[in-house]
Protein backbone atom coordinates (compact mmCIF):
# COMPACT_ATOMS: atom_id res chain seq x y z
CA UNK A 1 0.00 0.00 0.00
CA UNK A 2 1.52 3.45 -0.92
CA UNK A 3 0.38 7.43 -1.37
CA UNK A 4 0.25 8.62 -4.72
CA UNK A 5 -0.11 12.67 -5.01
CA UNK A 6 -2.78 14.04 -7.04
CA UNK A 7 -2.55 17.05 -8.63
CA UNK A 8 -4.95 18.74 -5.89
CA UNK A 9 -2.45 20.54 -3.38
CA UNK A 10 -1.95 18.62 -0.06
CA UNK A 11 -4.32 15.29 -1.57
CA UNK A 12 -3.21 12.16 -2.20
CA UNK A 13 -4.96 8.77 -2.76
CA UNK A 14 -3.54 5.48 -1.23
CA UNK A 15 -3.81 2.82 -3.42
CA UNK A 16 -2.47 -1.18 -2.93
CA UNK A 17 -0.08 -2.82 -5.63
CA UNK A 18 0.56 -6.38 -5.85
CA UNK A 19 4.15 -7.51 -5.99
CA UNK A 20 5.09 -10.90 -6.91
CA UNK A 21 7.99 -12.74 -5.71
CA UNK A 22 11.44 -12.11 -6.74
CA UNK A 23 15.05 -13.10 -6.72
CA UNK A 24 18.32 -11.85 -5.45
CA UNK A 25 21.53 -12.82 -5.73
CA UNK A 26 24.91 -10.91 -4.55
CA UNK A 27 28.03 -11.77 -4.62
CA UNK A 28 31.19 -10.01 -3.45
CA UNK A 29 35.08 -10.60 -3.59
CA UNK A 30 38.05 -8.50 -3.29
CA UNK A 31 41.91 -8.98 -2.82
CA UNK A 32 44.16 -6.12 -1.25
CA UNK A 33 48.00 -6.02 -0.43
CA UNK A 34 50.00 -3.38 1.56
CA UNK A 35 53.09 -2.38 1.29
CA UNK A 36 56.02 0.29 3.58
CA UNK A 37 58.28 1.95 1.25
CA UNK A 38 60.47 4.75 2.27
CA UNK A 39 62.17 7.22 -0.10
CA UNK A 40 64.73 8.99 1.79
CA UNK A 41 62.52 10.92 4.49
CA UNK A 42 59.50 10.56 3.03
CA UNK A 43 57.14 7.48 3.89
CA UNK A 44 54.34 5.84 1.79
CA UNK A 45 52.40 3.45 2.63
CA UNK A 46 50.61 1.71 -0.04
CA UNK A 47 47.24 -0.14 -0.93
CA UNK A 48 46.36 -1.65 -3.98
CA UNK A 49 44.17 -4.80 -5.62
CA UNK A 50 40.43 -5.34 -6.71
CA UNK A 51 37.49 -5.75 -5.45
CA UNK A 52 34.33 -6.19 -6.90
CA UNK A 53 30.42 -7.07 -6.86
CA UNK A 54 27.67 -8.41 -8.52
CA UNK A 55 24.28 -7.93 -8.43
CA UNK A 56 21.23 -10.38 -10.31
CA UNK A 57 17.89 -9.47 -9.76
CA UNK A 58 14.40 -11.59 -11.25
CA UNK A 59 10.78 -10.70 -10.77
CA UNK A 60 7.71 -10.49 -12.18
CA UNK A 61 5.49 -7.51 -13.06
CA UNK A 62 3.16 -5.61 -10.19
CA UNK A 63 -0.15 -5.61 -10.74
CA UNK A 64 -1.74 -2.48 -11.53
CA UNK A 65 -2.19 -0.12 -8.80
CA UNK A 66 -6.00 -0.15 -7.67
CA UNK A 67 -7.02 3.00 -5.46
CA UNK A 68 -8.90 2.32 -2.16
CA UNK A 69 -9.11 6.04 -0.98
CA UNK A 70 -8.09 9.68 -1.03
CA UNK A 71 -6.65 11.76 2.13
CA UNK A 72 -4.47 14.70 3.03
CA UNK A 73 -1.14 15.17 3.79
CA UNK A 74 -1.88 17.51 6.97
CA UNK A 75 -4.77 15.31 8.11
CA UNK A 76 -4.51 11.80 6.76
CA UNK A 77 -7.08 9.94 6.84
CA UNK A 78 -8.29 6.17 7.98
CA UNK A 79 -8.36 3.83 5.26
CA UNK A 80 -9.46 0.13 6.00
CA UNK A 81 -7.83 -2.43 4.63
CA UNK A 82 -8.69 -3.69 1.38
CA UNK A 83 -9.18 -7.47 0.65
CA UNK A 84 -6.47 -8.15 -1.74
CA UNK A 85 -7.00 -10.39 -4.50
CA UNK A 86 -4.76 -13.62 -5.36
CA UNK A 87 -1.88 -12.65 -8.16
CA UNK A 88 0.18 -14.90 -10.00
CA UNK A 89 4.28 -15.26 -9.70
CA UNK A 90 5.44 -14.96 -13.47
CA UNK A 91 8.83 -13.66 -13.39
CA UNK A 92 9.16 -11.68 -16.59
CA UNK A 93 12.38 -9.39 -16.18
CA UNK A 94 16.32 -10.00 -15.33
CA UNK A 95 18.42 -7.16 -14.44
CA UNK A 96 21.89 -6.96 -13.22
CA UNK A 97 24.56 -5.02 -12.23
CA UNK A 98 28.71 -5.99 -12.09
CA UNK A 99 31.28 -3.82 -10.52
CA UNK A 100 34.76 -4.15 -10.53
CA UNK A 101 37.81 -1.51 -9.29
CA UNK A 102 41.25 -1.78 -9.82
CA UNK A 103 42.97 0.55 -7.06
CA UNK A 104 46.15 1.63 -6.19
CA UNK A 105 46.29 4.33 -3.39
CA UNK A 106 49.44 5.88 -1.54
CA UNK A 107 49.47 7.76 1.83
CA UNK A 108 52.62 10.04 2.14
CA UNK A 109 53.97 11.38 5.31
CA UNK A 110 56.80 14.11 4.38
CA UNK A 111 57.22 14.99 8.38
CA UNK A 112 55.06 15.02 11.25
CA UNK A 113 52.85 17.88 10.58
CA UNK A 114 52.51 17.70 6.20
CA UNK A 115 51.40 14.44 4.77
CA UNK A 116 49.07 13.37 1.54
CA UNK A 117 46.66 10.70 0.08
CA UNK A 118 47.10 10.33 -3.55
CA UNK A 119 45.37 7.24 -5.26
CA UNK A 120 43.77 6.58 -8.71
CA UNK A 121 40.52 3.90 -9.07
CA UNK A 122 39.83 2.28 -12.27
CA UNK A 123 35.53 1.16 -12.21
CA UNK A 124 34.18 -0.90 -14.66
CA UNK A 125 30.17 -1.64 -14.46
CA UNK A 126 28.54 -3.91 -16.45
CA UNK A 127 24.83 -3.91 -16.41
CA UNK A 128 22.03 -5.20 -18.82
CA UNK A 129 18.24 -5.51 -18.27
CA UNK A 130 16.31 -8.37 -20.26
CA UNK A 131 12.84 -9.28 -20.58
CA UNK A 132 12.10 -13.13 -19.72
CA UNK A 133 9.78 -15.08 -22.61
CA UNK A 134 6.90 -16.77 -21.21
CA UNK A 135 7.12 -19.90 -19.30
CA UNK A 136 9.72 -21.64 -16.85
CA UNK A 137 12.50 -19.19 -16.16
CA UNK A 138 16.18 -20.14 -15.21
CA UNK A 139 19.33 -17.89 -14.67
CA UNK A 140 20.63 -18.63 -18.00
CA UNK A 141 20.99 -16.00 -20.76
CA UNK A 142 18.41 -15.04 -22.27
CA UNK A 143 17.41 -12.80 -25.37
CA UNK A 144 15.40 -10.04 -25.45
CA UNK A 145 17.74 -7.28 -23.73
CA UNK A 146 16.23 -3.89 -23.11
CA UNK A 147 19.90 -2.46 -22.36
CA UNK A 148 23.56 -4.20 -21.69
CA UNK A 149 26.18 -1.55 -21.62
CA UNK A 150 30.32 -1.82 -20.02
CA UNK A 151 31.35 1.06 -19.13
CA UNK A 152 34.83 2.07 -17.34
CA UNK A 153 36.16 5.27 -16.24
CA UNK A 154 39.58 5.55 -14.11
CA UNK A 155 39.29 8.54 -11.32
CA UNK A 156 41.65 10.27 -9.61
CA UNK A 157 41.62 11.71 -6.07
CA UNK A 158 43.72 13.39 -3.59
CA UNK A 159 44.05 15.00 -0.17
CA UNK A 160 46.58 17.12 1.58
CA UNK A 161 46.91 17.08 5.41
CA UNK A 162 48.40 19.37 7.63
CA UNK A 163 48.74 19.26 11.44
CA UNK A 164 49.60 22.85 13.11
CA UNK A 165 48.80 20.63 16.58
CA UNK A 166 49.50 16.94 17.54
CA UNK A 167 45.89 16.62 17.77
CA UNK A 168 44.61 18.96 15.20
CA UNK A 169 44.45 18.32 11.47
CA UNK A 170 43.53 20.58 8.50
CA UNK A 171 42.92 19.18 4.89
CA UNK A 172 41.44 19.58 1.58
CA UNK A 173 40.41 16.75 -0.66
CA UNK A 174 39.09 15.90 -4.22
CA UNK A 175 37.32 12.77 -5.09
CA UNK A 176 36.24 11.24 -8.51
CA UNK A 177 34.10 8.59 -9.59
CA UNK A 178 31.63 6.51 -11.50
CA UNK A 179 28.26 6.29 -10.24
CA UNK A 180 25.99 3.77 -11.58
CA UNK A 181 23.08 5.05 -13.31
CA UNK A 182 19.42 5.29 -11.95
CA UNK A 183 16.67 3.39 -13.01
CA UNK A 184 13.46 4.55 -15.20
CA UNK A 185 10.48 4.54 -13.21
CA UNK A 186 6.86 3.06 -14.63
CA UNK A 187 5.18 6.12 -14.51
CA UNK A 188 5.86 10.07 -14.48
CA UNK A 189 3.36 12.69 -14.02
CA UNK A 190 4.04 16.38 -15.34
CA UNK A 191 1.12 18.92 -15.26
CA UNK A 192 -1.38 17.15 -14.05
CA UNK A 193 -0.70 14.26 -16.99
CA UNK A 194 0.23 10.93 -15.94
CA UNK A 195 1.78 8.64 -18.52
CA UNK A 196 3.94 5.58 -18.53
CA UNK A 197 7.74 6.15 -19.25
CA UNK A 198 8.85 5.10 -22.63
CA UNK A 199 12.33 2.95 -21.33
CA UNK A 200 10.54 2.13 -17.67
CA UNK A 201 12.85 -0.33 -15.78
CA UNK A 202 15.87 0.55 -17.78
CA UNK A 203 18.94 1.72 -16.34
CA UNK A 204 21.06 4.24 -17.56
CA UNK A 205 24.77 4.15 -18.48
CA UNK A 206 27.10 5.19 -15.49
CA UNK A 207 28.14 9.12 -14.99
CA UNK A 208 31.44 10.41 -13.28
CA UNK A 209 30.53 12.37 -10.15
CA UNK A 210 32.98 15.23 -8.31
CA UNK A 211 33.76 15.96 -4.88
CA UNK A 212 35.46 18.71 -3.02
CA UNK A 213 36.09 18.95 0.77
CA UNK A 214 38.03 20.98 3.02
CA UNK A 215 37.45 20.72 6.48
CA UNK A 216 39.03 20.28 10.19
CA UNK A 217 39.38 17.37 12.50
CA UNK A 218 40.72 17.71 16.06
CA UNK A 219 40.09 15.94 19.94
CA UNK A 220 39.66 17.87 22.81
CA UNK A 221 39.20 16.25 25.64
CA UNK A 222 37.50 13.38 25.22
CA UNK A 223 35.79 14.91 22.10
CA UNK A 224 36.44 14.13 18.82
CA UNK A 225 34.61 17.15 16.89
CA UNK A 226 34.20 17.13 12.93
CA UNK A 227 34.07 20.18 10.90
CA UNK A 228 33.96 20.09 6.72
CA UNK A 229 32.45 22.08 3.90
CA UNK A 230 31.35 19.93 0.81
CA UNK A 231 30.40 20.33 -2.77
CA UNK A 232 29.22 17.41 -5.19
CA UNK A 233 28.47 17.44 -8.79
CA UNK A 234 26.59 14.96 -10.22
CA UNK A 235 24.35 13.68 -13.22
CA UNK A 236 20.81 14.91 -12.82
CA UNK A 237 18.66 12.08 -14.30
CA UNK A 238 14.90 12.85 -15.01
CA UNK A 239 11.61 12.07 -16.89
CA UNK A 240 11.35 14.63 -19.86
CA UNK A 241 7.91 15.33 -20.47
CA UNK A 242 7.76 15.73 -24.51
CA UNK A 243 8.74 12.50 -25.00
CA UNK A 244 8.27 10.71 -21.55
CA UNK A 245 11.82 8.77 -21.64
CA UNK A 246 13.99 9.16 -18.64
CA UNK A 247 17.15 10.61 -19.61
CA UNK A 248 20.32 12.58 -17.99
CA UNK A 249 19.67 16.29 -18.03
CA UNK A 250 22.19 19.00 -16.63
CA UNK A 251 23.29 18.12 -12.95
CA UNK A 252 22.61 18.10 -9.69
CA UNK A 253 24.97 20.12 -7.22
CA UNK A 254 25.15 19.71 -3.45
CA UNK A 255 26.61 22.00 -1.46
CA UNK A 256 26.94 22.74 2.35
CA UNK A 257 28.33 22.12 6.15
CA UNK A 258 28.74 19.38 8.23
CA UNK A 259 29.72 18.88 11.88
CA UNK A 260 29.59 15.79 14.27
CA UNK A 261 30.91 15.15 17.87
CA UNK A 262 31.67 11.92 19.23
CA UNK A 263 32.95 10.93 22.89
CA UNK A 264 32.73 11.50 26.68
CA UNK A 265 31.21 14.83 27.56
CA UNK A 266 31.49 13.64 31.39
CA UNK A 267 32.73 10.37 32.83
CA UNK A 268 28.77 9.44 32.40
CA UNK A 269 27.67 10.63 29.28
CA UNK A 270 28.84 10.00 26.14
CA UNK A 271 27.38 11.59 23.10
CA UNK A 272 27.32 10.90 18.95
CA UNK A 273 25.78 13.85 17.10
CA UNK A 274 25.90 15.51 13.72
CA UNK A 275 24.14 18.72 11.67
CA UNK A 276 24.49 18.63 8.21
CA UNK A 277 22.83 22.53 6.27
CA UNK A 278 22.75 21.66 2.46
CA UNK A 279 22.13 23.73 -0.35
CA UNK A 280 20.93 21.37 -3.18
CA UNK A 281 19.86 22.42 -6.51
CA UNK A 282 19.24 21.55 -10.13
CA UNK A 283 21.65 22.85 -13.27
CA UNK A 284 21.02 23.28 -16.83
CA UNK A 285 18.28 20.83 -17.17
CA UNK A 286 17.20 20.41 -20.62
CA UNK A 287 14.65 17.71 -20.46
CA UNK A 288 12.39 19.81 -18.12
CA UNK A 289 14.24 23.93 -17.95
CA UNK A 290 11.66 24.75 -15.52
CA UNK A 291 13.93 22.67 -12.77
CA UNK A 292 16.96 24.63 -12.45
CA UNK A 293 17.39 26.58 -9.62
CA UNK A 294 15.14 23.60 -7.86
CA UNK A 295 15.71 21.66 -4.65
CA UNK A 296 15.94 17.72 -6.59
CA UNK A 297 12.90 15.88 -5.17
CA UNK A 298 13.35 14.01 -1.80
CA UNK A 299 16.64 15.83 -0.43
CA UNK A 300 16.25 18.07 2.88
CA UNK A 301 18.21 21.18 3.33
CA UNK A 302 18.63 20.01 6.81
CA UNK A 303 19.74 16.71 9.43
CA UNK A 304 20.63 16.60 12.55
CA UNK A 305 21.24 13.57 14.66
CA UNK A 306 22.07 13.15 18.42
CA UNK A 307 22.41 10.16 20.53
CA UNK A 308 23.48 10.20 24.07
CA UNK A 309 24.80 7.65 26.39
CA UNK A 310 24.48 7.71 30.49
CA UNK A 311 26.17 5.50 32.09
CA UNK A 312 23.55 5.61 35.51
CA UNK A 313 25.65 6.23 39.17
CA UNK A 314 25.51 3.87 41.57
CA UNK A 315 23.76 1.15 39.24
CA UNK A 316 26.81 -0.54 37.53
CA UNK A 317 26.80 -1.77 34.22
CA UNK A 318 23.12 0.07 33.42
CA UNK A 319 22.97 2.77 30.75
CA UNK A 320 20.11 4.75 30.18
CA UNK A 321 20.30 6.00 25.63
CA UNK A 322 18.09 8.40 24.08
CA UNK A 323 18.17 9.59 20.23
CA UNK A 324 16.56 12.89 18.39
CA UNK A 325 16.60 13.10 14.65
CA UNK A 326 15.45 15.79 12.74
CA UNK A 327 14.57 15.73 8.89
CA UNK A 328 13.76 19.20 7.13
CA UNK A 329 11.47 19.58 4.72
CA UNK A 330 11.88 17.86 1.20
CA UNK A 331 9.94 18.32 -1.60
CA UNK A 332 7.82 16.42 -3.23
CA UNK A 333 8.19 16.66 -6.96
CA UNK A 334 11.30 17.99 -8.92
CA UNK A 335 8.85 21.87 -9.99
CA UNK A 336 8.76 21.86 -5.89
CA UNK A 337 5.51 22.30 -5.79
CA UNK A 338 4.94 20.70 -2.65
CA UNK A 339 7.07 19.95 0.25
CA UNK A 340 6.88 17.19 3.10
CA UNK A 341 6.90 18.71 6.53
CA UNK A 342 10.02 18.59 8.63
CA UNK A 343 9.93 16.44 11.34
CA UNK A 344 11.56 15.29 14.55
CA UNK A 345 11.40 11.70 16.28
CA UNK A 346 12.87 10.57 19.12
CA UNK A 347 14.21 6.89 20.40
CA UNK A 348 14.77 5.54 23.80
CA UNK A 349 16.62 2.15 25.30
CA UNK A 350 18.17 0.94 28.24
CA UNK A 351 20.89 -1.58 28.61
CA UNK A 352 22.32 -3.15 31.16
CA UNK A 353 26.06 -5.33 30.84
CA UNK A 354 26.59 -7.50 33.18
CA UNK A 355 29.37 -10.29 33.67
CA UNK A 356 27.41 -13.91 34.09
CA UNK A 357 29.02 -17.12 34.66
CA UNK A 358 32.68 -15.37 33.38
CA UNK A 359 31.33 -13.79 29.91
CA UNK A 360 30.33 -10.62 29.23
CA UNK A 361 26.38 -10.27 28.45
CA UNK A 362 24.00 -7.42 27.28
CA UNK A 363 20.53 -7.01 27.47
CA UNK A 364 18.92 -4.45 25.57
CA UNK A 365 15.70 -2.41 25.77
CA UNK A 366 15.08 -0.19 22.67
CA UNK A 367 11.90 1.70 21.58
CA UNK A 368 12.12 3.92 18.60
CA UNK A 369 9.78 6.72 17.60
CA UNK A 370 9.21 7.01 21.42
CA UNK A 371 6.19 9.29 20.99
CA UNK A 372 4.83 7.34 17.78
CA UNK A 373 5.00 10.28 15.77
CA UNK A 374 2.93 9.63 12.27
CA UNK A 375 5.27 11.36 9.52
CA UNK A 376 6.28 10.89 5.89
CA UNK A 377 9.36 8.94 5.56
CA UNK A 378 9.97 10.01 1.92
CA UNK A 379 9.29 9.85 -1.73
CA UNK A 380 9.49 7.01 -3.67
CA UNK A 381 8.81 6.80 -7.40
CA UNK A 382 10.77 10.20 -8.91
CA UNK A 383 8.25 12.46 -6.77
CA UNK A 384 4.67 10.25 -7.35
CA UNK A 385 4.54 8.83 -3.83
CA UNK A 386 4.89 8.62 -0.65
CA UNK A 387 6.63 6.07 2.16
CA UNK A 388 5.08 6.24 5.65
CA UNK A 389 8.01 6.45 8.72
CA UNK A 390 8.25 3.41 10.65
CA UNK A 391 5.59 3.62 14.07
CA UNK A 392 6.42 2.89 17.54
CA UNK A 393 8.60 -0.43 17.80
CA UNK A 394 9.46 -2.16 20.64
CA UNK A 395 12.84 -4.38 20.98
CA UNK A 396 14.66 -6.51 23.06
CA UNK A 397 17.51 -8.22 22.94
CA UNK A 398 20.50 -10.49 24.53
CA UNK A 399 23.92 -11.17 24.00
CA UNK A 400 26.88 -13.25 25.25
CA UNK A 401 29.62 -13.33 24.40
CA UNK A 402 32.17 -16.31 24.17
Amino acid sequence: VGALLTAAPGIYNERYIISPKQFEYTNTAYALMDAHVDTGTVHHDITFGFTGSGFLFLRGNDSPGTIIGSSNVEAPASIPVPVIPGYFDVLSRKSGQFLSNYLIGDQITFDPQWSALVGVNYAEIHAFGKTLPAGPQTLAPTSGNTYDYTQGQASPSASIIYKPLPKLSLYGSYIQGLAAGGTAPDTFSFNNVTKAVTNAGDQLGPSVNNQYEVGAKGTFGDLYLTAALFRIEKVNEETDPSDFVYKKSGQEVHQGLELTATGKLTDDLTVVGGLTWLQARIDQSKAIPADDGKIPFGVPEQEARLYLEYAIPGIQNLILSFGANYFGRRPVDTLNTGFIPDVTTFDAGLRYEPELWGRRTSFDLTVSNLFDKNYWGSVSDYGEGLLLGSPRIISFSARVSF
